[in-house]
């Protein structure tokens, strides 16, 4: 079957809405407030005696699951801004020396000949094809592209940034692989739960309480950043 999907087309749109780097990373990080505030007024609205007496005069009598339903938007939200900035990573990273470019040709990732004349006339790089064409639709997707891409383990890297950045008081101690196992398993549920929002009909409206992790996703990308930028400034430096 021929992939008849234009890809420089694909990319310049994307480029339009989101713009150059430091505008695509503002968007992000802008979403990712608005999705922490959407949080905190879910857990303070859930339980409020008179917001559910005023959705009950409304003839609205189950406002948990209305707000639920509205909730949901938070996890998919969410891997809509990682996937968002790991695609923007990658781009920046691919372009930023011949080492990732060599390391970034053993994707699974296929150039013809019309994709490659578009993008030079469009004046797109490399790196801004292959961001837009990885794989990246779960945790594990993300580990393999990235350390391919960085010719070093991404999670065990990025586990070592985050700890570097926790400044957070933990009163019980906690060693830090159990923080970051943790975090881990918060995203993989994100993830998982994201599908299920955007493709089954039904699930438990209980459940969209455990899939707020909008502070996990911002301690991510954070030792991601921390990672990157250290990674690329070695390769420079050499």
């Amino acid at each position: 079957m021929v992939d008849k999907r234009d890809r420089v087309s694909e990319i310049l749109r994307k480029k339009e809405v989101s713009g150059d780097y430091g505008k695509s990373l503002e968007k992000i990080y802008s979403r990712l407030d608005s999705l922490g505030e959407l949080e905190i007024t879910f857990s303070a609205l859930k339980d409020d005696e008179a917001v559910n007496s005023l959705l009950e005069n409304e003839g609205i009598w189950d406002a948990y699951a209305v707000m639920s339903e509205g909730a949901k938007y938070i996890p998919v939200g969410l891997v809509a801004c990682l996937e968002s900035y790991l695609r923007v990573q990658v781009a920046r990273v691919v372009d930023s020396h011949e080492f990732y470019k060599n390391r970034a040709s053993q994707l699974q990732v296929k150039l013809d000949l019309k994709t490659a004349i578009g993008l030079e006339v469009n004046k797109l790089t490399i790196g801004e094809f292959i961001s837009h064409l990885v794989k990246l639709n779960n945790i594990e997707d993300i580990n393999k592209t990235m350390t391919i891409i960085m010719g070093d383990d991404f999670l065990e890297n990025v586990s070592i940034w985050r700890e570097k950045l926790d400044y957070q008081v933990d009163l019980f101690n906690t060693p830090h692989e159990e923080k970051f196992g943790h975090m881990l398993a918060n995203l993989k549920r994100v993830f998982e739960y994201r599908n299920l929002i955007c493709h089954e009909s039904y699930f438990d409206p209980k459940i969209i309480e455990h899939l707020m992790h909008t502070q996990d996703v911002v301690n991510f990308i954070g030792a991601v950043n921390g990672f990157v930028d250290a990674h690329i400034e070695s390769k420079q430096v050499n």
